[in-house]
């Protein structure tokens, strides 16, 4: 029995660190769900939950450096993987509403570009800091609920890659 869980367990965290995970020269394509994006070497990708929160469905984690879930992250609240970016670090979160929820007014339509507004002193976007942001949108037929954030002190180069990394993403519609 002891064989089993060690082994589920070490198949679990391959699968977090392997799915996408970017090392070497040059970009890694990234697919899954029909949602499909390029990441730069040395960063890390995830599909499994960040958070104890099931819907909206967690398609995507991207970040400059591996990321892991912790008691902190509850909900729709990121607290453990803020303090994982800090002091310099960059991470996006992906999640799908499904259902009842994936109405399509509830969602504005993508931008071509994706921002992150400047830092806003006292505020806290989903236990992700001051320095985080919430897009709402569909594409494809499909809505989408993204939060972009920095570290305090991440290079404006650093921010200016995530957001590149999300402007070139594509989105199939659902089969």
């Amino acid at each position: 029995m002891g064989w089993r869980l060690l082994a589920a367990g070490l198949s679990a965290w391959v699968l977090v660190v392997g799915v996408g995970a970017a090392s070497g020269q040059g970009d890694a394509p990234f697919e899954s769900h029909g949602i499909a994006l390029s990441v730069p070497a040395g960063w890390w990708t995830s599909t499994s939950r960040m958070s104890s929160g099931v819907e909206p469905v967690l398609r995507l984690t991207l970040s400059d450096r591996p990321l892991h879930r912790t008691a902190r992250d509850s909900g729709p609240c990121y607290g453990g993987l803020a303090r994982q970016i800090q002091p310099d670090g960059v991470v996006a979160i992906l999640r799908e509403a499904l259902g009842a929820d994936s109405q399509q007014g509830r969602f504005h339509r993508r931008s071509r570009h994706f921002v992150l507004p400047a830092r806003r002193a006292g505020e806290d976007n989903s236990c992700l800091g001051d320095h985080a942001t919430l897009v709402i949108f569909h594409q494809a037929q499909r809505g989408f609920y993204l939060w972009i954030a920095a570290g305090r002190l991440a290079r404006p180069s650093r921010i200016a890659q995530l957001l590149t990394v999300l402007d070139g993403m594509t989105i199939a519609t659902r089969r």
